[in-house]
């Protein structure tokens, strides 16, 4: 069983070899202040170089919703992470093929990102909630982005799958539309037959079980008139794009950079290399 007293040894222990290794390296650094300067100058001068010529870039997101479900989001997500992909494999002759626009505009294109509400890719989303999806497009030039909305959104919505399975959807719902007429109109001619049997009868009052049957019917024409209405909405949703924008791109005036968390490594990078160089020039010192 470990005491406390080993414990507390080992906390001064490693406290004592934690400030004895710093001091090390302060004393290594002010004794070679020169090379430890230098090499910070240079590999900071490196990555300072290296930002300098990195390539700018415009950046901005859409988003969308869905009219219908005739795909679910995962579908729509590796439709996008195709574009990406040929986008940073550097494929501008396919990409253009696919979204309908000229090398010139598609080889300016750096990446197409897709992700969900929760911000986790869209190719990676397999529940089915329609929730809005959201786009990031970089490119190199920002003429490209009003371009590539609308190209995006008709690849986004015209696949012959898309089509193929719009088209029978759009089918199986006027049929069953049909359907329902044909059970409205059997349960009017029996709520009007039986109105003209109690007048030709001359009753003042139904029965009790007559009254029940009208009112089950009355109530099941209604559902009938609710499925109807609620089908028929589906069906003009099948008449819209299975994905609309909510709110179109809109890049920045300026370019921007990948340059914060390349100067942040540069700085870190410098400093470990400098520091380096201090301790290994200290540990290659003579021993007296």
């Amino acid at each position: 069983m470990i005491r406390q007293a080993d414990i507390l040894d080992f906390i001064k222990e490693f406290n004592a070899f934690v400030i004895a290794a710093l001091r090390f390296t302060i004393s290594a650094i002010h004794k070679y202040a020169g090379s430890f300067f230098l090499a910070l100058i240079l590999v900071s001068a490196a990555f300072g170089t290296a930002w300098y010529y990195s390539p700018s870039y415009f950046e901005s997101d859409l988003a969308a919703e869905y009219n219908n479900q005739i795909l679910p989001s995962k579908s729509y997500g590796e439709m996008c992470q195709k574009l990406n992909i040929l986008a940073q494999k550097g494929a501008y002759n396919e990409l253009g093929k696919m979204l309908g626009l000229p090398d010139s505009l598609s080889s300016s294109i750096l990446s197409i990102e897709a992700k969900n509400r929760a911000g986790s890719p869209l190719f990676e989303d397999v529940t089915q909630e329609l929730q809005p999806l959201y786009i990031t497009l970089k490119a190199k030039n920002r003429h490209v982005f009003s371009v590539f909305e609308p190209a995006l959104m008709h690849y986004l919505n015209s696949s012959p799958y898309q089509k193929q399975i719009g088209r029978l959807d759009s089918l199986k719902n006027i049929q069953k539309i049909d359907y329902l007429n044909n059970d409205l109109q059997t349960v009017d001619s029996i709520i009007n037959s039986y109105t003209i049997f109690l007048r030709h009868t001359g009753m003042t009052r139904d029965s009790v079980g007559g009254f029940s049957n009208i009112t089950a019917l009355l109530n099941y024409r209604n559902k009938l008139e609710d499925q109807k209405l609620e089908i028929g909405f589906g069906l003009a949703l099948h008449t819209l794009p299975s994905v609309s924008i909510i709110h179109g791109f809109s890049p920045s005036d300026k370019p921007e950079r990948n340059g914060r968390k390349l100067l942040l490594y540069g700085l870190l990078c410098s400093l470990l290399v400098a520091t380096g160089m201090a301790l290994i020039r200290k540990l290659s010192e003579p021993r007296v």
